[in-house]
């Protein structure tokens, strides 16, 4: 089990791990990682908050890479445009 942080008990290390396993295996199959944490934790017995810290601290949440963003950007540019056009027409 891991450290006691005041009257809160530790989960013992394979609920954190496979809390962790089954979170990075599955979260895409949810409409969003939040959904994710919300059924997962719920199912491993944890708060959504604590299983949250879990993936940040081994980083494993879920974040936008650069070359996502930037195809997003253009992608909202392309659509800005069009809908310029379709709107001057």
């Amino acid at each position: 089990m891991a450290e006691s942080k005041g009257f809160i008990k530790p989960h013992a290390a394979s609920v954190r791990e496979g809390a962790v396993k089954e979170f990075t295996e599955s979260w895409g199959d949810y409409s969003s990682p939040s959904a994710a944490v919300r059924d997962i934790a719920s199912r491993w017995g944890v708060g959504r908050t604590t299983l949250t810290e879990w993936l940040h601290d081994e980083e494993k949440w879920p974040s936008t890479t650069i070359g996502q963003l930037r195809r997003l950007q253009r992608e909202n540019q392309a659509l800005r445009e069009q809908l310029k056009h379709l709107q001057e027409g």
